[in-house]
């Protein structure tokens, strides 16, 4: 299974900022699930380019990384490519589960943020405990928000 898989199954709504791919736009002004792509090459089942647009209505069939080349096929054949730049992100796709972010770092690799590694309670108590025994520290845990926490001095 790889990282991309959520989008199988997802049709493009629309086009936003002629670089947005919205799937799942969501009640919020950022969509729920999207694709910014940089310089993307698109075309159709025949090989003929085509404007990002003509995605609208198109459903994801399959979703790959290859080398940090985003690779989106479509159930009519169609294709996007958006390969990785040397000096900056090429493509993002947020709103993902269980990858709530993935982005083409500069050279291709692949920056992934994953909801699977939610930090708990137990295990911030357990890493402050750690933390105040090897360094000194007097600092007891205030929050734990997603996959980090914050720690607050001792009373």
């Amino acid at each position: 299974m790889g990282d991309l898989d959520f989008l199988v199954g997802n049709t493009v709504t629309e086009i936003r900022d002629e670089c947005r791919l919205v799937f799942i736009p969501g009640s919020r002004p950022e969509p729920d699930l999207y694709a910014d792509v940089g310089l993307a090459e698109l075309v159709d089942s025949g090989g003929a380019t085509i404007p990002l647009t003509a995605l609208v209505g198109r459903t994801v069939s399959a979703a790959s990384a290859p080398s940090g080349s985003l690779h989106l096929t479509f159930t009519d054949g169609s294709l996007l490519r958006c390969d990785p730049d040397p000096q900056y992100e090429a493509w993002q796709v947020v709103g993902g589960d269980p990858q709530a972010l993935i982005v083409c770092e500069p050279g291709g690799e692949l920056a992934i943020w994953d909801t699977r590694h939610i930090v708990t309670r137990a295990d911030a108590e357990e890493s402050v405990e750690r933390l105040n025994a090897a360094l000194g520290w007097n600092v007891q845990l205030k929050d734990v928000h997603g996959s980090s926490f914050t720690v607050e001095p001792a009373e």
